[in-house]
């Protein structure tokens, strides 16, 4: 077995990594518009409450944590494709989905004190203070490992060379991160440009949302193809 990186795979690694971010996006202004009863500022990254009135503690770490949800449903449903260890294209698709849930960038946030679980539970949790707010994000860095860790050790293991360990891994670990912060930054401030309204707001993303479906279902197939069997000699 070896591992076959083209530019197609490329590309549909990056409609698939930008989908599984924008869909972890529309979780949290989906349930903020819910929980505050209207849309709020919309951005390619970048989401916000709806109503002045100030939306509860218990709400806004509803707000904060289906967004997560997303990265794990992705992740394990990696894990789990990455299980059938008679079908390559299944471990493919599993390692693309593992890497495209951009894991590392829960992990960082949550080693840092940040992070979507970690500001969730301290807001669910806010009338604990003091040394307890460390205790939360221990806690949120605890459900992160748990979550990420099975996946990328499962992932590491089916690559199948120590050039796709130690090359390919680790650079499909940290440069979507950089990649999709490169990318959401030129979006936004293209976006403010043009000084658009809210509403112009919301159709930019939709239109970058569907774009990025359709580029994912046109080109999910190769992300089956990263694993290949290895030519044998004439």
């Amino acid at each position: 077995m070896k591992l076959k990186l083209t530019p197609s795979y490329i590309l549909s690694f990056l409609c698939l990594n930008w989908l599984v971010m924008e869909l972890h996006e529309w979780a949290h202004t989906m349930v903020a518009a819910l929980v505050s009863g209207r849309w709020g500022l919309r951005e390619f990254d970048h989401w916000e409450y709806g109503s002045i009135v100030p939306v509860s503690n218990g709400f806004q770490a509803m707000a904060m944590l289906v967004g997560p949800l997303i990265n794990f449903l992705v992740l394990w449903r990696g894990w789990k494709r990455l299980a059938n260890m008679e079908s390559l294209a299944d471990q493919s698709l599993g390692c693309s989905l593992v890497l495209a849930a951009m894991p590392m960038g829960l992990l960082i946030a949550a080693f840092s004190g940040g992070g979507d679980v970690t500001v969730g539970l301290k807001l669910l949790f806010s009338h604990i203070d003091g040394i307890y707010h460390h205790v939360m994000a221990g806690i949120g860095l605890v459900i992160i490992l748990v979550a990420t860790v099975p996946p990328l050790v499962r992932t590491f293991l089916v690559l199948p060379s120590w050039g796709s360990r130690f090359i390919f891994f680790p650079i499909f670990l940290f440069a979507p991160i950089w990649f999709h912060h490169l990318v959401m930054n030129s979006l936004n401030k293209l976006m403010r440009h043009f000084e658009a309204d809210q509403s112009m707001n919301y159709a930019w993303v939709v239109v970058w949302t569907f774009a990025l479906i359709c580029g994912w279902i046109f080109t999910r197939r190769r992300l089956e193809g990263l694993l290949v069997d290895r030519e044998l000699p004439l």
